[in-house]
């Protein structure tokens, strides 16, 4: 299930290394808890499954 890009842009929020470097430090950026992408989240903060951040990195390969 691939969505286009509108709508795959609407939902992205993208860091400034800064930004991610603080988050990292934060008990939200734990990676056990949320595998090896702890910044895919869906909007309510819950992790994304698996199948969902395969989907994303081959949306995101495509462009």
């Amino acid at each position: 299930m691939f969505m286009n890009r509108e709508a795959l842009q609407k939902l992205l929020r993208f860091y400034t290394p800064t930004q991610f470097n603080k988050w990292l430090r934060t008990a939200d950026a734990d990676m056990k808890e949320q595998g090896q992408f702890p910044f895919l989240e869906h909007a309510n903060g819950q992790p994304l499954p698996r199948e969902k951040k395969g989907a994303i990195l081959l949306t995101m390969r495509e462009l």
